[in-house]
């Protein structure tokens, strides 16, 4: 049948002739699917798929600029292989419906970006590919065929080429017809013949019986086409052997069948128009809206800042009469004129408009920048140090409020002219958190997309930056009202700024000197751990390298292999992996000893002296903004995770010291996550064990056992220990048999036996996950929230974290907030 392919040819003469991509769409979204952890957007659909195969479309519209691009799809219905053989892809297992369900969102993206989506019922997605292909090749266009399998190989020929990956979606290897021949030892047209031969599982074609990949590669070498082949067989004068000659001879009247199954189709009846891409291809709005809406937010900060194929800036759709009027100060005169515009109003944006530079010291400010309703003012560092009594007045006044996007950032700024500001009235940067929590990124850029339509490319202006601020306030303050969120933002995390800054201000002293001895001594354990390895092992080798690692163990000693899991590279010797096999040789216990040293020299030891100033004060930034649960983080360095359950680790604490006259206090609450578990389960048993002051780990393992406390022993009350904190990050048996040291059905045993003593925790748990189901979110005792839409996800992966982040969040974040209320 004649195909009915029309090509339109748009484009300007030129000397080298025009690109097309045609992507192999379904391949690619399989790949993907793969290739990626289940991803979830913020209404807890899984979009993993979606997010890789865009990264992939991205990257070639930046780095291969095609003049056209086109996907290709199959159809669900039956192809005309289905058709001659009944038993095509019979065996193929069916995905979870969690991929396909990702399809339309893909096919979206992909015409927002001026990609068209091309499919046929009758026909599938690579005899689409290679229609499109070889009708544009006639036509001069040179053709990039990408995919995620080698079918395509025997489309390639002058002008057509097939970029596959090699591994996952990111790494890719190109095929013209000399890279075919150099992998494969064939030339694109013999891999027709090859795959008739030898057959394919993935579609259930069964080739000749016996004709595996080598024998018929060597086959095709020899006589070049499987007509040949099967003449040769004829031929009892060639040298084929007689178990060869017999599999040909009975596979024989099924090769045409095979061949025409496996042969792409170059003449499908499809219309299509192969236009010539522009500025105009994509619709830039729509398609950062969308990315925006799956939660595509590195995608998205990409796109933005690459401006995509040269197309022009975005502009900010806002009509004039809407416009910020922007002024910049340059006179004592004009300071005081704003001082009397600010009495006259209870709200002001206040903003420090910065360099690149992002360091605690860092003095690189370009200005900064007051708002009040529509008006802008800003004002070079040259009158900020001028006037900085006036501004510190201004900025002291009770009765203006102040707003601004991350205030601690923003008050730090500002001490570096001697400006204070004992208290924010609203943030922006902590009323984005709050309101998505679980997110990590509440930049002015990500929040600019989301509420605004200003300019993305725009934001490295500090005046689009403060305007930014001022459009979404009111949004923001909205949204959190609606949400019943308003009052953990002024009754928790506003006055935590300013509490936050001042110990990020105060810093804590090290003691440089201890820690250089520390240092030397560390040095020199882990250099003796490394001679005792190497005399273990009988030869030199470097315990830092996975993959020379695992040839000693594996290979040299011989350890068992048993429930390792294995790489591209060889077998894990991961942390998890060692434990396995602890006891099985004395060297894994100095392997696990010499990481501990390594990590600790290279996180805490040799790197905390680097970072001190000239007081020997180190100052961390407390990130209010990061965690889903309300907790403080700590960064640059870290140190609120300083290790303390080995002898090393304790170590390191000691380099944290008080100056002279002075001592440092160590404050904590007793079991305080344990306490809140039985306070909001409201179990008698568990409360009654807090009222008498018990150990709780002892009093549960008591309980369960049903002996006197006196007879508990160290290992049950481990067991309790274990049990008690699992079940607070939702842990089920197979964790508690990790952690506790114990089987897995012992491990299912103890919680029966657990959730037998307290039920009324049982009965907490269930309740906690059955409301999370039914609102989408869960909250702590003082209103803030998580949003877990994840909870209503088809897959049992991705269900399954959200369950056990419903049962952890109220619990963990009412623990923070009563620190935050605390401090």
């Amino acid at each position: 049948m004649p195909a009915f392919f029309i090509l339109t040819l748009c484009y300007a003469f030129r000397m080298t002739n025009p690109k097309l991509i045609i992507l192999d769409a379904n391949a690619l979204l399989h790949r993907a699917w793969h290739a990626l952890p289940p991803l979830t957007n913020p209404e807890g659909n899984v979009v993993n798929a979606v997010y890789g195969v865009l990264m992939v479309v991205l990257k070639l519209l930046d780095e291969q600029k095609p003049d056209a691009f086109i996907a290709c799809w199959d159809t669900a219905a039956p192809t005309f292989r289905h058709q001659a053989y009944t038993a095509y892809k019979a065996t193929r297992e069916r995905q979870e419906q969690a991929l396909y369900d990702q399809i339309p969102w893909l096919q979206e993206a992909l015409s927002l970006l001026g990609i068209e989506s091309l499919s046929l019922d009758g026909y599938e997605a690579d005899d689409l590919i290679g229609t499109v292909a070889v009708n544009a090749r006639k036509s001069n266009w040179n053709v990039t065929i990408v995919t995620g399998d080698r079918d395509t190989l025997q489309l390639v020929s002058p002008g057509i080429s097939v970029m596959a990956f090699k591994k996952g979606v990111t790494e890719t290897v190109l095929y013209d017809e000399a890279e075919v021949k150099r992998q494969y030892g064939l030339s694109p047209a013999q891999f027709v013949e090859y795959k008739a031969l030898r057959g394919d599982p993935s579609d259930n074609i069964p080739g000749i019986p016996g004709i595996g990949e080598k024998t018929a590669t060597e086959l095709l070498q020899r006589y070049q086409t499987t007509k040949g082949i099967i003449e040769a067989a004829h031929d009892e004068r060639t040298d084929l052997t007689s178990s060869v000659r017999k599999k040909i001879l009975d596979g024989e009247t099924a090769m045409p069948a095979s061949l025409a199954l496996v042969k792409i189709v170059t003449d499908v009846p499809i219309r299509y128009q192969l236009r010539k891409r522009d500025a105009s291809s994509i619709r830039r709005d729509e398609f950062m809206k969308f990315l925006q809406r799956m939660g595509f937010k590195s995608l998205l900060k990409r796109f933005s800042e690459a401006g995509s194929e040269g197309t022009s800036e975005r502009v900010s759709k806002k009509k004039k009469k809407d416009a910020f009027i922007v002024k910049q100060l340059t006179e004592s005169e004009d300071v005081v004129s704003l001082l009397e515009s600010a009495k006259k109003t209870k709200s002001m944006l206040v903003y420090i408009a910065e360099g690149l530079a992002d360091s605690l010291f860092s003095d690189v400010v370009e200005g900064l920048l007051l708002g009040i309703e529509r008006n802008l003012w800003f004002l070079p560092v040259a009158l900020i140090k001028k006037e900085k009594a006036r501004l510190q007045l201004l900025l002291s006044d009770p009765l203006i409020q102040k707003f601004t996007h991350d205030g601690k950032r923003q008050t730090r700024q500002l001490e570096l002219f001697g400006i204070t500001v004992d208290r924010w009235a609203f943030d922006t940067l902590l009323a984005a958190y709050l309101l998505a929590a679980g997110e990590r990124n509440h930049d002015l850029a990500t929040l600019a997309a989301r509420y605004t339509d200003v300019a993305m490319n725009h934001l490295s202006e500090p005046t689009r930056q403060a305007e930014v601020i001022m459009l979404i306030r009111p949004m923001l303050k909205q949204a959190l009202a609606e949400e019943r969120l308003s009052s953990v933002l002024e009754r928790f995390e506003l006055p935590l700024i300013p509490v936050l800054r001042s110990m990020e201000r105060e810093g804590i002293l090290i003691d440089q000197l201890y820690l250089r001895e520390l240092s030397a001594r560390m040095t020199a354990e882990k250099i003796q751990l490394e001679k005792k390895m190497i005399k273990l092992a009988g030869r030199e080798f470097n315990p830092a390298s996975p993959i020379q690692l695992a040839e000693i163990l594996f290979e040299d000693l011989k350890l068992l292999t048993k429930g390792i899991k294995r790489g591209k590279t060889g077998y894990s010797t991961a942390a998890s992996e060692l434990e396995k096999l602890r006891g099985a040789h004395p060297i894994i216990e100095f392997i696990e000893e010499h990481r501990e040293l390594s990590k600790l020299l290279s996180t805490y030891v040799d790197v905390l002296p680097t970072l001190a100033d000239s007081n020997g004060r180190v100052h961390t930034t407390f990130n209010q903004a990061v965690t889903a649960t309300g907790r403080l983080s700590s960064s640059d360095p870290n140190l609120q995770n300083i290790p303390i359950r080995t002898e090393a680790g304790r170590q390191i604490r000691r380099a944290f010291i008080a100056q002279k006259g002075h001592v440092l206090i160590s404050c904590d609450y007793s079991q305080i996550e344990l306490r809140l578990v039985a306070a909001l389960a409201n179990d008698e048993k568990m409360l009654e064990a807090f009222r008498r002051g018990e150990d709780i780990h002892t009093a549960t393992a008591a309980a369960i056992w049903r002996i006197p406390e006196k007879k508990v022993t160290k290992e049950q009350r481990r067991a309790a220990k274990a049990i008690n904190f699992g079940l607070i990050y939702g842990q089920g048996p197979q964790g508690l048999a990790a952690s506790a040291g114990i089987s897995f059905e012992e491990a299912k045993k103890f919680i029966s036996a657990y959730f037998d003593v307290y039920a009324g925790v049982k009965r907490y748990l269930d309740e906690t996950r059955a409301l999370a189901a039914e609102l989408g979110y869960v909250e702590t005792l003082f209103g803030r929230r998580r949003p877990l839409p994840e909870i209503h996800s088809s897959m049992h992966q991705v269900r399954a974290a959200a369950e056990r982040m419903a049962i952890n969040m109220p619990v963990q974040g009412t623990a923070a907030d009563l620190m935050k209320l605390a401090m």
